[in-house]
């Protein structure tokens, strides 16, 4: 009998004829090719329930008041328990739970389940505190179920090597259970470079500007502009940016329509997102799968996603001079360009789709539900 999967996640993700719609459709509807399907669950909490939580987790500042109204232990032993019921009604039918994120455990029951993630909370409060504003109780509660999430799965499926160490050394988890996978595109990549290498423009993707770098490229593109007179940069994103612009900038705020998006894309000529944290970056992957060649930092998983003078540059972090040099460098040489979008194409069509990412946990998956029958 073929292994049967459940798919357990935080967003709103629904099931059909064997088919996951939503977000991150991707990655469950590619399990689906190799595995049956048998469900997916999703334990994102009614509204009133949410509701709830605003109230018991208040900040003043709004964003910090959306997290923290999610990341606290109330909200996430409420998703679990919403998990267990889901898992209870439908047992006998899955062997094994394919998780995504840490927001849940799966179920209050023991179960077999894999998870895959691109982050963790130990990682956000040292490169960005920012997207964890919780109190000291209230955090030292949350680390302890994450912890137990990790502790207890058959195996880890992180996207990068960065969030890997950070499970090895800041959570205790046994390296030979961690297992690197990638992640995949959300744009297809069925048609590169589509004629901008010449046109001396670059996007910026990112609807959180500071978090991205956002300053640092608009200090730099100052550089830029005194040397390429003729340059372009794009900004897709933000619902606002609260710097001035400089020369040769066009801001085109949030673009909902994934269509318009790909043909934003395809007007440049590389994207640039030097962001002070990143734990993955599909956009990198997106602008790769579409031929451009890409510009980011030194740290987190960027330079694991790019890979420097092949298919794109890296500059320090925060180094407006550094950024304007690799700006002008590519944006001054169209056959440069073109070659690392091309290497940049060839590296998201093999490695970076979703296929590809299933098919690196195939072992695994396999071994865990053995194990767990």
């Amino acid at each position: 009998m073929a292994l049967r999967l459940m798919g357990l996640s935080e967003q709103n993700l629904t099931f059909s004829n064997g088919q996951v719609y939503g977000k991150d459709r991707g990655f469950f509807n590619a399990l689906s090719h190799h595995y049956t399907l048998a469900g997916m669950i999703s334990v994102r909490l009614p509204k009133s329930v949410q509701a709830v939580y605003r109230m018991l987790h208040f900040r003043a500042d709004r964003s910090r008041w959306r997290t923290a109204s999610s990341l606290n232990a109330g909200a996430f032993t409420h998703r679990t328990r919403l998990a267990e019921r889901y898992l209870s009604q439908r047992a006998g039918e899955y062997d094994l739970i394919v998780q995504m994120h840490t927001l849940t455990a799966a179920g209050t029951q023991p179960r077999p389940y894999v998870l895959t993630t691109d982050n963790t909370f130990l990682l956000s409060e040292k490169y960005w505190p920012e997207w964890v504003p919780l109190r000291p109780r209230d955090r030292e509660q949350w680390i302890a179920l994450e912890r137990q999430v990790y502790q207890k799965a058959a195996y880890l499926f992180p996207w990068s090597e960065f969030t890997r160490q950070s499970l090895i050394h800041d959570y205790g988890i046994a390296p030979e259970k961690i297992i690197v996978t990638g992640c995949g595109a959300y744009f297809e990549t069925d048609q590169p470079g589509a004629g901008g290498y010449d046109s001396q423009t670059a996007l910026f993707v990112g609807a959180e500007f500071k978090r991205k770098g956002g300053q640092t490229l608009l200090t730099a593109w100052q550089q830029v502009c005194r040397k390429l007179p003729q340059a372009q940069l794009i900004i897709v994103g933000p619902r606002a940016i609260p710097h001035p612009l400089p020369p040769n900038t066009l801001y085109y705020g949030q673009i909902n329509d994934r269509q318009r998006l790909e043909q934003v894309f395809r007007q440049a000529a590389v994207f640039v997102m030097p962001s002070i944290f990143e734990p993955w970056g599909h956009v990198f992957l997106e602008a790769m799968g579409l031929g451009l060649p890409c510009i980011g930092t030194n740290i987190c998983a960027m330079p694991e996603i790019i890979r420097a003078d092949e298919t794109g540059l890296i500059v320090p972090v925060g180094d407006a001079e550094a950024l304007a040099e690799a700006l002008i460098t590519l944006l001054s040489d169209p056959d440069r360009a073109q070659q690392m979008g091309r290497q940049g194409y060839a590296a998201a069509v093999e490695h970076y789709n979703w296929n590809a990412v299933a098919a690196r946990m195939f072992p695994y998956i396999e071994q865990a539900a053995l194990t767990g029958r």
